[in-house]
């Protein structure tokens, strides 16, 4: 017992001084690369500490002990990962519209040029059709010189995929109905247009694919079309959306709206109100017209007739609204045959108001 003692001081000594130790593996022993400390060492007893180390869990195999590939066993040892995460390569996205089989329209001229949009969908395309629709070259793209007669030239553009897919439908002279782009891509894409050599008002224009999106969407988004086409002078489409804004009050558009679709359109909005408001006013002035003087009705009774008129005029004129429909005009002046006996002022105010209602209906309900 005092000699197994011994020994393994003489091997904790020994091994404290070495300056390095070579592992080779589980059955051999280490090997001292200096020679003047393995004096006295019993070669056989440091091979069973080996196989005792190795049985009690070490590994002496190379050891990845990079900081962030390690980490301790119960016993104190490095001991690798055993599950490396690996980075999957980004999937090669290709446009089911502009590829090397397809393309919109009746096409001719084979792909070669290759667009890559700022997510990454790849777009195959003809350059001769790009430099025909566009006065740039399609911001310069098109005039990419081709790399090689198999291989697409590759040119990378800021714009999406839902953008370069509109706007390449439309130098195409395609339709992309089929993709049912939302405003905010359609309303990217008008603004994006001219960056590549198209001019918006050559594209949207009423009985084109873009401008009855466009339309679709004056409903229930208004002034936001409005906008878009007062920024870029589409007076088409400003007018389909002006109908729609009879009801929106203009003391909330915001500055940014209101720089967005420029002085001229925001004025021609403002008419627009202010011009129907009046026309109320005109068709409403003229009074019910007078009948004969007759045993039952004097002319002093038709004139209260007509002052009644006034007043309600000027009540209904002072809460009228630009969208004011014809019905609710009819009801309101309607009311004046109340507590009148005479069939005849009766037949005259029916006339009058008819009259009116349908001059209102004829009032222009557009810029």
């Amino acid at each position: 017992m005092q000699c197994f003692l011994s020994k393994i001081g003489t091997a904790r000594t020994t091994l404290r001084h070495l300056p390095t130790m070579a592992f080779l593996n589980n059955h051999q022993a280490i090997q001292p690369f200096d020679d003047d400390h393995a004096d006295g060492l019993d070669t056989d007893f440091l091979s069973s500490m080996v196989h005792w180390d190795a049985y009690a869990g070490f590994s002496i195999e190379p050891l990845d002990v990079s900081p962030m590939h390690s980490a301790s066993n119960e016993f104190g040892a490095l001991t690798p990962d055993i599950q490396r995460s690996s980075i999957a390569p980004a999937p090669y996205v290709v446009s089911t519209a502009f590829n090397a089989n397809t393309c919109p329209g009746a096409c001719n001229h084979p792909p070669d040029l290759d667009l890559v949009s700022s997510d990454d969908v790849h777009f195959s395309v003809s350059c001769d059709m790009l430099r025909l629709s566009s006065c740039n070259g399609f911001a310069g793209s098109a005039l990419a010189p081709l790399s090689s007669p198999c291989i697409l030239s590759c040119v990378y553009v800021e714009d999406d995929g839902n953008v370069l897919n509109i706007i390449l439908h439309v130098a195409y002279g395609a339709s992309f109905a089929l993709f049912t782009p939302t405003f905010q891509t359609l309303a990217s894409v008008i603004r994006r247009l001219s960056a590549y050599g198209l001019d918006p008002k050559a594209c949207v224009f009423p009985g084109s694919v873009f401008f009855d999106l466009l339309r679709s969407h004056a409903a229930l988004t208004p002034l936001k079309v409005y906008c878009v086409a007062g920024a870029h002078d589409l007076d088409g489409l400003a007018q389909v959306a002006s109908g729609y804004l009879l009801s929106y009050p203009l003391y909330s558009v915001t500055d940014a709206e209101a720089e967005e679709m420029g002085a001229l359109y925001l004025k021609r909005l403002f008419l627009l109100h202010h011009s129907r408001l009046e026309a109320l006013k005109s068709l409403l002035e003229q009074p019910p017209h007078f009948h004969p003087e007759a045993v039952t009705c004097s002319f002093t009774a038709q004139k209260g007739i007509a002052r009644a008129w006034a007043n309600a005029v000027t009540l209904l004129v002072m809460d009228a609204k630009p969208d004011m429909l014809a019905s609710v005009l009819q009801k309101k002046l309607g009311k004046l045959k109340n507590g009148v006996s005479c069939s005849e002022c009766n037949k005259m105010i029916d006339a009058r108001v008819w009259t009116a209602a349908v001059d209102w209906t004829m009032t222009s309900v557009s810029i």
